[in-house]
């Protein structure tokens, strides 16, 4: 059936589909930084990522109370891993805790 469906469309049709190689850019993409130039200035040696399982421990929570701080918005900063683990950096971990004790000094009073 498609074969008798193309000798209806006319011929200038088929020559106008050209291959999509023909039309595409040829530009060179620079190559992707070396691993000592990725650790040197996206990852500095000093930086920790703490698991959630670690926070915890340090905060003396549970995860769940962690899960419904992040779902609040108040949890301290974290990243998600393309494998979906999350990790928090020491000093935005740091960071959280001094607000805290502020927070906490500020109720106090």
């Amino acid at each position: 059936m498609r074969s008798s469906l193309l000798h209806f469309v006319p011929l200038s049709y088929h020559r106008q589909r050209q291959p999509m190689a023909r039309f595409v850019c040829a530009a060179r993409t620079p190559p992707p930084p070396s691993r000592e130039m990725t650790t040197k200035h996206i990852a500095p040696a000093n930086l920790r990522w703490l698991k959630t399982s670690e926070v915890c421990d340090l905060l003396g929570i549970t995860e769940m109370t962690l899960a419904k701080w992040r779902a609040r918005g108040c949890a301290p900063t974290y990243i998600r891993l393309p494998n979906g683990d999350l990790r928090y950096s020491q000093a935005s971990l740091d960071d959280f805790i001094a607000v805290c004790r502020k927070r906490r000094a500020k109720n106090a009073r």
